[in-house]
């Protein structure tokens, strides 16, 4: 009985030690001592110490699977209060060289600015990043400063965030963050954040819409740069 009680055992052992192996692997890649609040912590106090930034992204949207839109943005900020966001649309029927999804919301520190290159571009009362607050475009300025409205995936906007596995965003190691926006439709968030300078490289949006993914590459940090690098595009003539 005592033989085939141990061998019970042996088996049980063995058959829980399968079952559990993928979520030792998982838990394994989250090795941190870090929690989601602390990284989101850092991550915005990593923008702050920034006294510019650049990058290249891109930004795909689809709906059930199914890729309906990209968007190629430059994004340009820096301190106080400059910066340059463009982005073309590219749709199955866009021509590039009419310009007709070509978009750009700047300021060079004497206002706010925005528009398209076909209709024209005009300014806006107050801040533009408050005119930007439906575009996906505006995620990293909203962040690098620091603003508290729901564009800002790390702010209070958004509920708890828990970790998932660690996963990497092409040479970059990154932490894995999800939580749910409280407002905009109630977007569930997944951040991929560097982790080693605590730099998002990748957002993405799931919503009632579809699925917003915007990857960010070409970063470029605390170049010196004046109201001229935030120069606005020339509309259409």
């Amino acid at each position: 009985m005592t033989h085939w009680k141990t061998k019970l055992t042996l088996v049980f052992t063995a058959s829980l030690f399968v079952a559990l192996a993928p979520l030792a692997v998982a838990f394994d890649n989250m090795q941190t001592d870090l929690s989601a609040q602390d990284i989101l912590t850092r991550s915005q106090a990593a923008y702050d110490a920034l006294s510019s930034y650049s990058d290249d992204a891109a930004t795909v949207h689809s709906v059930g699977g199914k890729k309906d839109h990209t968007w190629r943005t430059r994004i340009r900020v820096g301190r106080p209060n400059l910066y340059l966001v463009e982005w073309h649309e590219e749709t199955p029927d866009s021509l590039s060289s009419s310009g007709s999804n070509d978009f750009a919301f700047w300021s060079q520190g004497d206002g706010a600015y925005g528009g398209s290159r076909e209709r024209g571009f005009g300014r806006f009362p107050g801040e533009a990043l408050l005119q930007m607050a439906t575009q996906d475009m505006a995620y990293i300025p909203y962040i690098f400063f620091s603003s508290k409205s729901a564009g800002n995936p790390l702010c209070c906007a958004v509920s708890r965030y828990v970790l998932a596995p660690d996963e990497r965003v092409g040479d970059v190691d990154c932490y894995v963050l999800t939580g749910a926006q409280l407002v905009r439709d109630g977007e569930i968030y997944t951040l991929w954040i560097g982790k080693n300078d605590f730099l998002i490289r990748q957002i993405r949006a799931v919503s009632l819409h579809g699925v917003t993914t915007q990857t960010h590459s070409n970063i470029v940090m605390n170049v010196q740069m004046s109201s001229a690098d935030f120069a606005p595009p020339k509309p259409n003539e």
